[in-house]
């Protein structure tokens, strides 16, 4: 909602923001959660098998000495 702040402080308001940096917690999302949370917030059909198919599709390689790919269950691909 846009405000004029001016105009709030002056009613005796005091208008405030909070900011929080969510960036770590998007890498331990469960794939399963987010998609729960996708549909509940109306985001559905060929939308929603969209984002599912990037997240389901993606794979990361880890390079230790040898590795394979691996299928993520939880965070937010790089990017996405």
């Amino acid at each position: 909602e846009i405000v004029d702040l001016y105009s709030e402080i002056d009613m005796g308001n005091v208008p405030f923001n909070i900011f929080i940096d969510l960036s770590k917690a998007f890498d331990c999302l469960n794939h399963n959660i987010i998609f729960e949370k996708l549909q509940q917030y109306v985001i559905r059909g060929k939308s929603h098998d969209l984002i599912k198919i990037i997240f389901t599709t993606e794979a990361n390689i880890l390079k230790v000495t040898k590795s394979n790919l691996i299928n993520l269950s939880t965070g937010v691909p790089q990017g996405s």
